[in-house]
């Protein structure tokens, strides 16, 4: 792709912020432009903006040359877009009068993970003024020669940041001073990163540097990046830096007595006794002994920190495994599920009295089931618990699958005028009837939906809208193993299913399970599925049913079926149909492999969707 360049008219110097471009991107709606004019290049677009008082952005159409200035749109969302302001468009340039200021430093925190990335902010007083009420987004375009798996992207703010690549959200909502890291995979070319700050009063701003999997930095906030400034935000939810484990569900295989001196809720009651009493304790019989936190929801989680005895004793614990994870450990009877979630941290040899043991998560992993087991001898209490804490974001509203609605919307519970996607996940929460919603960018509605408001002839509407996304309020059971297999083909997909103790707890057979999840595409191409399913599974791209249908063969367990399948540019919405046809565990893994079959362009995962059907009429009513 030809890249474009600074240069003035008429032989004066050019803008300093005229070498700060935004390749492959354009700013706001074209029926808002001040004015449009030809210019032989990006830089002289630039400059024309500053012979202009009233045009405060532009962009420059590589083909045809045309230059539009613009003026501030504010947080008016263009047609077909997520995000106010920038957006990605291979056939423009763009570019900003005003820049970002920048700091080399807050007076509170720091970003460990790159020295050279600053703090930014759309004013320059943030350092030593308290800044309004009111959101900023902050845009670079990023250019790689190839694609990149599992870049680590890191960031902190003051207040609140999401953060975006080409539109789509790809990390949780930092809390204030939270330090979050998430993994994404970049695409060849280039990319636009915007991160939407929200500020509350006070002193704001943001840092973040994107990193790839070798540590080299591939783009950090400094001085080139652009800003647009927005309405103020909805009140704070409260900080998601506090502990997410206090007080929650907690469950052991076995206790010691008394039970009013070691029970398991002493491991989550935010005291850490000095005495010998009130902390959680097995029973000496047991030599594998679990503690499990049922954390209510499904979390980012970024932070565990362990806190043993502190009176006596402390080597008792040892060889202590700590997993994080979808799968269900709620009782003795689905305690062999515990393996079926990500195991974070294996601890060497004895702890000790007194010992913190602080577990870092770098990127976060996302479950909803916390356990920790310890492995020692007959006779010790092996299991010793003062406190089990854990941190992070809510995980449940970054699912989202954009350019896809549920298309009954006569039957939406309510229909409320929102500012953003985010902001109708949270009011789907905070209805108890509501199961899903979905948004539309171009209106501002939300529609909260139960399981009624997206069926259609008894199967879900799910239809594709690329003025949509739509989300759900309860997440898929996720597992790292299916309890007899494993899937082969990608290491890092999950197997998945609409409950989380299917591996235990047989689920019904007279039920449909659609799970669903979109995928961007930037052209049309052939793609291959990679399935593996117990019982059934068939795919469905677009609306479009693709074969053969993937059975589980007990003669071979291991079987993989490859599906081909047709991606449409820009959003696709995929569906994969189960059933439960014989006695056992129900789940399904899959992965979609690019043509060449060298990357993978999807997975399963906690991010899917689901909904739950009767198993009596064929095929997919209602599905577009």
């Amino acid at each position: 792709m030809p890249r474009s360049f600074a240069h003035g008219h008429g032989g004066r110097s050019a803008p300093a912020a005229c070498s700060l471009l935004q390749e492959s991107a354009r700013y706001g709606e074209d029926a808002l432009m001040l004015s449009n004019s030809t210019e032989p290049n990006a830089g002289a677009c630039c400059q024309a903006c500053y012979d202009s008082p009233a045009c405060l952005y532009w962009d420059w159409e590589r083909g045809s040359g045309i230059c539009r200035l613009k003026g501030d749109q504010g947080g008016r969302i263009p047609p077909g877009q997520t995000i106010p302001g920038f957006f990605r468009d291979i056939g423009r340039v763009a570019g900003a009068k005003r820049g970002v200021s920048f700091y080399t430093y807050h007076h509170t925190v720091s970003l460990p993970a790159d020295s050279g990335s600053y703090w930014l902010w759309s004013t320059a007083d943030t350092q030593s003024a308290a800044q309004p009420t009111n959101t900023v987004f902050v845009y670079r375009t990023i250019s790689l020669p190839t694609a990149v798996t599992g870049a680590i992207f890191h960031y902190i703010a003051d207040d609140f940041a999401v953060p975006y690549l080409n539109g789509r959200a790809f990390g949780p909502r930092s809390t204030r001073y939270q330090l979050v890291n998430v993994s994404i995979d970049l695409p060849a070319g280039d990319s636009l990163i915007a991160i939407a700050v929200e500020n509350y009063g006070g002193q704001a701003g943001v840092e973040a540097s994107l990193l790839a999997p070798n540590g080299t930095v591939l783009v950090h906030t400094d001085g080139a990046w652009a800003f647009v400034e927005v309405p103020p935000p909805p009140p704070p939810p409260p900080s998601g830096s506090d502990n997410i484990a206090f007080n929650k569900p907690v469950f052991a295989l076995s206790t010691d007595s008394p039970m009013s001196s070691y029970a398991p809720s002493f491991a989550v009651d935010g005291s850490i006794p000095v005495t010998g009493d009130q902390f959680y304790r097995s029973a000496p019989v047991d030599t594998a002994p679990w503690l499990a936190i049922d954390l209510g929801d499904i979390f980012h989680i970024d932070r565990i920190v362990y806190y043993n005895r502190r009176d006596c004793c402390g080597n008792n614990t040892g060889g202590a495994e700590f997993r994080v994870g979808g799968a269900q450990v709620p009782i003795n009877g689905t305690a062999q599920q515990m393996t079926h979630n990500t195991l974070v941290h294996r601890s060497r040899g004895s702890g000790s009295t007194g010992q913190v043991l602080t577990i870092n998560l770098d990127p976060p992993v996302v479950g909803r089931w916390l356990t920790m087991q310890s492995f020692g001898s007959a006779g010790k209490p092996n299991l010793q618990i003062a406190e089990l804490q854990a941190y992070g974001a809510p995980a449940v509203c970054s699912i989202r699958q954009y350019g896809a609605s549920y298309g009954n919307d006569a039957g939406a519970l309510s229909t409320l005028r929102l500012r953003s996607e985010g902001a109708c996940c949270d009011a789907c929460a905070r209805t108890s009837a509501c199961l899903y919603w979905d948004y539309d960018f171009t209106s501002g509605s939300c529609r909260l939906k139960g399981l009624d408001s997206v069926m259609v002839k008894g199967q879900p509407a799910l239809v594709a809208d690329s003025s949509r996304v739509c989300g759900v309020k309860r997440p898929v059971g996720f597992y790292t193993r299916h309890p007899s297999v494993q899937f082969s083909p990608d290491s890092r997909a999950h197997f998945i299913w609409s409950r989380v103790d299917v591996s235990t707890n047989e689920p019904p057979a007279d039920q449909l399970v659609y799970l669903f999840r979109t995928l961007k595409s930037e052209t049309a191409t052939n793609a291959t599925f990679k399935v593996l399913a117990d019982d059934t599974a068939t795919v469905f791209v677009n609306g479009k049913q693709y074969g053969p249908t993937v059975l589980w063969d007990p003669r071979n367990i291991s079987r993989v079926t490859d599906v081909r399948v047709e991606l449409q540019p820009g959003d696709n919405l995929i569906v994969l149909m189960c059933t439960q046809v014989r006695r056992g565990p129900a789940m399904v893994a899959a992965a979609l492999f690019s043509e060449d079959g060298s990357t993978v362009l999807l997975r399963t995962d906690y991010a899917w969707g689901w909904i739950e059907a009767p198993a009596t009429i064929g095929g997919l009513l209602g599905l577009g």
